[in-house]
């Protein structure tokens, strides 16, 4: 599921798309939401019921790959239920006990409901921009040169994609949406 709509791009733009358009942007605006969710390292939105396997942190505390946590609604340990009601959890993704967590991998098994109900506006607009950007250019040039006819496009690794993230935007998303230690 996208980010936004294509009527909310539309809109963001303030300017109707023509059928054309409106496919090139249906595909960046996919392409854009799934670079935002790679790069935050979670779904963001709309809430959704998940089962998370996750390590387990030997400590009191355990992290879990959200940043907006909404219930806590099963966990398991090494295959052993636990009482949820001794289990206390932040918004923020951590869950903590009295009893510290195991230090298995993938020894915890995480229920959960997370994410945002909508895409927050500031979220919306990044994903717009990137996809305005896209369309403004498709070839995905980065450098042109007209005396000696040389063209540089953009790669993965050597730079932003047309529709890709800028380093702006990249640290936008990292103050309220990015998990914090992502490789």
């Amino acid at each position: 599921m996208a980010l936004v709509t294509l009527e909310q791009f539309a809109a963001w733009r303030q300017m109707d798309l023509s059928a054309a358009d409106a496919a090139t942007a249906e595909m960046l605006i996919e392409m854009v939401s799934d670079e935002v969710r790679g790069f935050c390292g979670w779904h963001i939105t709309p809430v959704a019921t998940d089962t998370l396997t996750v390590d387990g942190s030997g400590g009191n505390v355990l992290t879990l790959p959200t940043l907006r946590l909404i219930e806590v609604v099963s966990v398991t340990e090494n295959g052993t239920e636990v009482d949820v009601d001794t289990v206390q959890w932040s918004a923020n993704g951590y869950l903590w006990r009295d009893t510290p967590w195991t230090r298995a991998l993938r020894g915890v098994e995480v229920e959960i409901r997370h994410g945002y109900a909508d895409t927050r506006p500031e979220l919306a607009a990044i994903v717009c921009a990137a996809v305005a950007r896209g369309m403004a250019n498709p070839s995905g040039v980065a450098r042109e040169t007209s005396g000696g006819e040389s063209v540089t496009y953009a790669t993965q690794d050597g730079g932003p994609l047309s529709a890709g993230l800028t380093e702006l935007e990249q640290r936008l998303l990292s103050r309220r949406y990015r998990i914090a230690n992502l490789a």
